[in-house]
């Protein structure tokens, strides 16, 4: 599970770099809910549902940032 995790946040950090660049606000708001490191990447990061900085709960966090960046990419206005 660790390694599925590490690959995903890995993936998806690279894609953040990718379209908005390195040190960009999408990119440091990623990093705040998974932190940085091995733990980041789910290097004995507990499942802990209860637990806020547990794996189930950075990922629900996850996924209401990146759902609110997409909200906000769609709304944007569109560059000619």
């Amino acid at each position: 599970m660790s390694y599925d995790y590490g690959c995903w946040v890995d993936d998806t950090h690279h894609l953040l770099v990718t379209l908005f660049g390195e040190a960009s606000q999408e990119e440091r708001g990623f990093l705040e809910i998974v932190g940085e490191g091995a733990e980041a990447r789910g290097w004995g990061l507990p499942l802990a549902p209860a637990n806020p900085w547990g794996m189930q709960a950075r990922l629900d966090r996850c996924e209401d940032y990146l759902r609110a960046l997409i909200a906000r990419l769609e709304t944007a206005p569109q560059s000619a």
